[in-house]
């Protein structure tokens, strides 16, 4: 069971406006049907895996790797450092460096740019680049 005593949701809302990387596809929602016209409301959605909030699967990179559909949403809940990086340069073993990754942890989160600049800004990819 998970505690949801101190979850915290970081998914993006989903709009036409959500970052995506720059060739994929920009989220749609279609409306097919509204409950005033015929009873129910009925919509599609169309968009890229990587739209907004998304984790890249092993898949993404190596045809034999990890697929989604082998994921336990468990991987992806729970006790997280966060490490803030405001450079613009990439995220390098000097940066890990200076903060502190206790040997627990399993889960580490970037706050990067891209979370300051979430709204009307083109995507920016920054590497992570790490050699352990």
């Amino acid at each position: 069971m998970i505690n949801t005593k101190n979850l915290y949701d970081i998914s993006m809302s989903l709009c036409g406006r959500t970052p995506v990387w720059p060739s994929s596809v920009r989220f749609q929602l279609r409306w097919l049907k509204n409950i005033m016209k015929n009873g129910v409301n009925e919509s599609t959605l169309s968009f890229s895996t990587h739209t907004g909030t998304h984790i890249d699967l092993p898949y993404h990179f190596i045809e034999s790797g990890e697929r989604v559909k082998n994921l336990s949403i468990e991987r992806l809940i729970g006790k997280a450092l966060v490490a803030k990086f405001t450079e613009k340069s990439d995220i390098g073993r000097e940066f890990l460096n200076k903060i502190d990754i206790s040997k627990d942890c399993n889960k580490l989160l970037f706050k990067t740019q891209n979370s300051i600049k979430l709204r009307g800004y083109p995507f920016r990819c920054r590497n992570v680049i790490v050699s352990l």
